[in-house]
């Protein structure tokens, strides 16, 4: 019933041949009406590359990248950021970052939207940038509508697609931006004639606008539209590829054996939970003091750099920082709720119920629900939780870096956190849990962050060897 391509100029002449316009997104054969989307994943890293590139134009307003690079220029300064995934290879991707799917739509997401207009109500980007926010909110909502699937979280529009009325009046209202869309370049000169994701979008819409009755008629009830893409042929053909010596362009006899062997290991796959394979963190695991410098290579003198630690006085937090660790400190009082909710502890994680400076970014992040909480699933930080938490991390700062080389790291952290006094109103609130949660949570983010560094070391060797070799 559905058609999917990606937004190459063959495909282009395919649509006009084929009289596909977003009026009408579908060419017929044998009397049946064929559908025809631009592969979603495509037509995402097309609108970002084009929204760093230049200044798009709707409905009187206008975006410009600028915003978002004196951003994350900011929040990569602050230790409690608040877009922490956001790297260079997000701001400036280099060609082959430009591939890759996962960094355009991490941009384009709901936690950039809200961080940016924090730092715009801080006053410190101006108030123009909110047009940027805008469209990366609407763009952020329109890939939820196409990635939807039973499987997603709480978000509105990453749920199966039924066609009730809000996502209708969604598509509709991101048909009618796409249509209106001016691109600009940096001299000024419209260049919307050359731009070709624009009509890709309002192609793609419109075909699902007009599959989604015929589905109905057929009774289905709902669609994992994440299935509407071509990944499974890339996938495919890339491993074909691969298995050729990366020939683009393998001849009949040479897929033909690709295909054997691809079918073969797929068939014969290993299954997880057997024992026959041994595993290199077996390895890590048993290392000994005495045996240490037979492993060198494994566990390098070098990692000590990286887990330096800054010390913060977190009385004296900037304002961005303060929203991040308010945000922080709302999702730890949510999982502690999980498991144990009373009348008590409500009150008590409602305790400052009204919107301040530091809670902007946690208002900006809340997803609706069903009772219009003002922060939406999370719930208002406690002043009195937040010091605790403040507490938890100057400890967690100071001996995290000696303890992380010893064995039971996260115990040695527990037990010393598990000093520091906390009083709650209600006997049965889990502090033993909420511990555990922090520290697991702060080791993962500290590894991630150091890893981070690594990799960053190790492509500017891989670099120096590419060199070294020509």
């Amino acid at each position: 019933m559905v058609v999917i391509s990606d937004d190459g100029g063959n495909f282009h002449k395919f649509t006009r041949v084929s009289g596909i316009t977003p009026d009408h997104p579908y060419f017929t054969v044998d009397n049946s009406n064929i559908f025809y989307m631009v592969d979603v994943p495509h037509l995402v890293k097309s609108t970002r590359n084009n929204f760093f590139k230049y200044k798009l134009q709707f409905g009187g307003n206008e975006t410009s990248k600028k915003y978002l690079q004196q951003f994350y220029e900011l929040d990569i300064k602050q230790k409690f950021r608040l877009a922490p995934k956001l790297t260079n290879d997000h701001i400036y991707p280099n060609n082959f970052k430009k591939m890759k799917v996962k960094l355009a739509t991490q941009v384009f997401s709901s936690t950039v939207a809200a961080a940016l207009s924090s730092y715009i109500s801080f006053n410190i980007i101006t108030a123009q940038a909110i047009h940027t926010v805008d469209f990366i909110e609407k763009m952020d909502k329109l890939f939820d509508i196409f990635n939807s699937s039973r499987n997603m979280g709480v978000k509105e529009f990453n749920k199966p697609f039924v066609g009730n009325e809000k996502q209708i009046s969604f598509l509709e209202e991101m048909k009618q931006l796409f249509k209106s869309m001016r691109v600009i370049d940096e001299a000024g000169k419209d260049v919307t004639n050359r731009i070709k994701f624009i009509k890709g979008w309002q192609i793609t819409i419109s075909a699902l606008l007009g599959l989604w009755p015929v589905l109905k008629h057929k009774g289905i009830s709902k669609v994992s539209t994440r299935r509407f893409n071509q990944d499974c042929l890339e996938n495919f053909f890339g491993k074909i590829r691969q298995l050729s010596g990366n020939c683009r362009n393998p001849t009949c006899i040479q897929f033909q054996r690709s295909f054997k062997k691809l079918f073969a290991l797929s068939f014969f796959e290993h299954i997880e939970g057997t024992n026959c394979i041994e595993d290199f963190d077996e390895i890590l695991t048993s290392l000994k003091p005495e045996n240490l410098k037979e492993y060198e290579v494994l566990v390098p003198n070098t990692i000590n750099q990286y887990l330096f630690l800054d010390s913060n006085d977190y009385t004296n937090l900037q304002l961005p920082e303060q929203n991040s660790f308010s945000y922080i400190s709302s999702y730890f009082m949510k999982k502690c709720l999980e498991k144990h909710k009373c009348d008590i502890c409500i009150n008590y994680a409602r305790e400052n119920e009204l919107l301040s400076a530091e809670t902007l970014y946690t208002q900006f992040r809340a997803y609706p629900n069903a009772k219009n909480d003002t922060f939406g699933n999370l719930q208002t930080p406690n002043e009195k939780f937040i010091d605790y938490l403040n507490i938890l991390e100057t400890i967690f700062s100071e001996h995290f870096p000696n303890l992380s080389i010893e064995l039971g790291v996260g115990r040695s952290i527990k037990h010393k956190l598990q000093e520091v006094p906390f009083s709650h109103p209600c006997l049965h609130f889990p502090v033993d849990y909420l511990i555990s949660l922090y520290v697991r949570v702060r080791i993962y983010y500290t590894i991630k962050f150091i890893n981070r560094s690594f990799k960053t070391t190790s492509k500017k060797i891989k670099e120096n060897q590419k060199i070294q070799n020509l």
